[in-house]
């Protein structure tokens, strides 16, 4: 992915999201990983333009990547359905996505719980954590 997909995708589903959920944009802070089109400077313009703060992390930590846990369920309530062509798994991944009760309640949960991951990691000094 080149550093304009990646604008387009944050423009166009990540604020949206944000609007869907009542959020703010000051209130987010955004954790991605250090692919070159996450650390290009027109990305980092945009989200300096929208409000949007960065949260300064290490990409190879796995200890501090709650979204593996949103990954697999998704992955997993996608394949229970057949997909035939593209614009089907698209079309399925956007249903569970949106409108999936437990996967919610996953991002919620990871959400919630990042101060107690980021507190057990401190107290680990860094080190890897069971969490």
């Amino acid at each position: 992915m080149i550093h304009d997909q990646y604008k387009n995708i944050l423009e166009d589903r990540l604020l949206s999201q944000l609007s869907e959920w009542n959020g703010k944009a000051e209130e987010l802070i955004l954790m991605h990983d250090g692919t070159p089109c996450n650390k290009a400077k027109t990305i980092g313009k945009f989200l300096a333009n929208k409000n949007i703060n960065l949260f300064d992390w290490s990409g190879n930590s796995p200890d501090m990547n709650p979204i593996e846990s949103v990954w697999e369920l998704l992955k997993r309530e996608i394949s229970k359905a057949a997909k035939t062509t593209k614009q089907e798994f698209i079309e399925k991944k956007t249903d569970v996505w949106h409108r999936n009760e437990h996967l919610q309640e996953v991002v919620k949960s990871c959400s919630d719980r990042m101060s107690q991951r980021i507190a057990v990691l401190m107290k680990a000094k860094g080190c890897h954590i069971k969490y």
